[in-house]
C-alpha cells in the first residue's frame, strides 16, 4: 500500500509468552531495551527512591522495586514527548511515606493539553442536560441555591479548590431536581475555561460502576476503556462524581470501589466534588463505605446542602 509515494509496512503481530498479541518489533526487544523504553531507566544504574535498591534486569517483568514495592517511573504517554514521569511520594500525618503509580503524562504535557483542548474537554465531559447551562444565565436567586453559589465561589477562587483551606472534597447533596449538578458544573466549567483549574473530569456513578465491571470483561476494548476511565479519575486535577450513593443498597465490591477512588484522591489532596442525595450522618456521607474514607472526609471535606 502506498500513499504520497511512501510505502507503509503493516504491523507484524506475534503471540507473547502470556498469550497476548504484541508487535514483532516489540517482541524481539530484550528486557534491557524494553525497560528503558517503558520506564526510561537503565538496569543496574537506577536506584529506587524509596529504599535505594538498584533495579536489575532479572527483576523484569516487575514494574516495582522488589525490595520495598515502590513503583518505577514511566515514559510520558504523549507521542514524541519522551519525558520521564516519576512515581508519587506522599507523606502521611505520622511521617510515613507511601509511593504511588506515576501519572500517565508529564507535567508539561498536562499543561499543554489543558490549554489546547480545553473547549473539547468541556464538550466531552459535560452531559447534555448540563451542557445547555454552561455559559448561560443560571437562576442562583432561587431559594436554596444561593448558599451553593456562595460556597462554590469561595472554594474555587478564595480557597483555590481547597488548596488553602485543606478542604479537598466537597459533598453537594439535595433532593432530585434541586439544581445541584447544574450548579456545580456551572462553576467548574467556568473556572476550567478561565484557566483557574487545569484539569476537569466528570463521571457519573453508572459510568463508574460499569467501568468497574468491564475491568474483567473479555472484550479488550471494554477493558482498556475501563482502565482509561480509572486513570482519569485518579490523575485529573479535579474530579466531579455525580449521582453518588443514590441506590438503596450496594454490593461489597461497589462500596469498596468508592473507598479506593475517593480515598486515594482525598489522601493525595486532589480537588474532588461528589454530588448525591444521601444525607450525611455524623458529619460524613460515606458511613456506608468500608475503610477510612468517612473519617478522612470529616478532616478534609465539607458538605453543602441544596434545597428546592
Amino acid at each position: 500500500m502506498q500513499a504520497d509515494g511512501i510505502e507503509k509496512n503493516p504491523i507484524e503481530w506475534v503471540e507473547s509468552a502470556m498469550g497476548t498479541r504484541v508487535p514483532k518489533r516489540v517482541h524481539d526487544l530484550g528486557h534491557h531495551e524494553l525497560i528503558q523504553r517503558i520506564h526510561g531507566i537503565v538496569c543496574g544504574e537506577y536506584k529506587c527512591p524509596g529504599c535505594g535498591s538498584p533495579f536489575l534486569e532479572q527483576h523484569y517483568p516487575s514494574s516495582r522495586c522488589v525490595a520495598c514495592g515502590a513503583p518505577l517511573p514511566r515514559i510520558c504517554v504523549t507521542r514524541s514527548c519522551g519525558n520521564r514521569v516519576e512515581p508519587l511520594r506522599v507523606e502521611d500525618e505520622r511521617g510515613g511515606v507511601r509511593w504511588y503509580e506515576p501519572y500517565l503524562d508529564c507535567h508539561e504535557c498536562q499543561k499543554f493539553s489543558g490549554r489546547s483542548q480545553r473547549s473539547a474537554w468541556i464538550e466531552n465531559i459535560t452531559p447534555p442536560h448540563i451542557q445547555q447551562y454552561i455559559g448561560s444565565s443560571y437562576h442562583w436567586a432561587t431559594t436554596g441555591r444561593q448558599g451553593l453559589d456562595e460556597s462554590l465561589k469561595q472554594w474555587f477562587t478564595v480557597e483555590r479548590c481547597g488548596a488553602d483551606s485543606r478542604c479537598h472534597m466537597l459533598y453537594v447533596y439535595g433532593e432530585e431536581g434541586c439544581g445541584k449538578s447544574v450548579g456545580v458544573m456551572f462553576h467548574a466549567a467556568k473556572n476550567h475555561m478561565s484557566n483557574r483549574i487545569e484539569g476537569l473530569f466528570y463521571v457519573s456513578e453508572d459510568q463508574l460502576l460499569a467501568a468497574n465491571a468491564n475491568k474483567y470483561a473479555d472484550q479488550r476494548e471494554s477493558k482498556e476503556d475501563a482502565i482509561a476511565l480509572f486513570a482519569k479519575c485518579s490523575g485529573t486535577k479535579m474530579l466531579i462524581l455525580d449521582d453518588m450513593g443514590n441506590r438503596s443498597n450496594y454490593r461489597p465490591g461497589q462500596a469498596e470501589l468508592y473507598g479506593r477512588v475517593l480515598g486515594e484522591r482525598i489522601r493525595l489532596g486532589r480537588a474532588t466534588i461528589v454530588i448525591g442525595r444521601r444525607i450525611p450522618i455524623d458529619g460524613s456521607p460515606f458511613g456506608w463505605v468500608p475503610g477510612q474514607l468517612s473519617s478522612a472526609f470529616k478532616h478534609s471535606g465539607r458538605s453543602i446542602r441544596v434545597s428546592n
